[in-house]
């Protein structure tokens, strides 16, 4: 296969995924905005030690690849168990290094609601 006719092939899946019910309006776990203006699929504990992928927009998707070069570099395992969890835990914490900013916006968001008399009529189970 040559690579135009594997971009291509990757195009066509990707295409396919997307058309699937129950994927509309994704947005990225980062920044939490929409992705209907580009996105990339990103893969958890990096290519080499898993397949699970969760969408990112291209700006979250840049800033998570520069994390992942300050990672230790693989083991002559790649899929050896404590590799795998150690690389989960390292990615857990580069997701949430992205959601910091949108965590406080959202915070900052809803104490401004408050301070104008929303939520007040609301109780914490």
């Amino acid at each position: 296969m040559t690579p135009v006719e594997r971009e291509l092939h990757r195009a066509a899946v990707k295409n396919k995924k997307e058309r699937l019910s129950g994927i509309h309006n994704e947005v990225c776990v980062g920044c939490g905005c929409d992705l209907a203006q580009g996105k990339e699929d990103d893969h958890l504990t990096g290519r080499k030690h898993g397949d699970l992928v969760w969408p990112l927009c291209l700006p979250c998707h840049r800033k998570r690849s520069e994390y992942q070069r300050e990672e230790p570099p693989p083991t002559d395992n790649p899929r050896n168990v404590f590799e795998v969890i150690g690389r989960w835990l390292l990615s857990v914490a580069e997701y949430f290094e992205l959601m910091c900013d949108t965590f406080r916006r959202f915070g900052e968001f809803l104490i401004e609601l408050a301070r104008r008399g929303y939520g007040a009529e609301l109780t914490l189970p």
